[in-house]
């Protein structure tokens, strides 16, 4: 069986360059409320971490963190 891309010439190096970047995740810094065990590391309430969105949303719904309520818009 012959492959698809058999024959055909590669693609430039700069496109090969954009295909190996991985996309950037947005971190945010949080300080945990209690002792909490991220990556491996143990730390003590008050520490500053750095974290993804996505765990910052689930340190949040179990209480490690607190989150700051969001002003409305409009509100002064």
């Amino acid at each position: 069986m012959n492959h698809p891309y058999a024959g055909k010439p590669a693609p430039p190096p700069e496109l090969k360059a954009m295909s190996d970047k991985k996309p950037e995740v947005p971190m945010v810094e949080v300080t945990l409320t209690r002792p909490h065990t991220h990556a491996g590391v143990d730390y003590p309430a008050g520490a500053k971490i750095t974290v993804r969105e996505a765990d910052r949303a689930w340190l949040a719904a179990n209480k490690v963190i607190n989150v700051a309520a969001k002003p409305q818009d409009g509100a002064k």
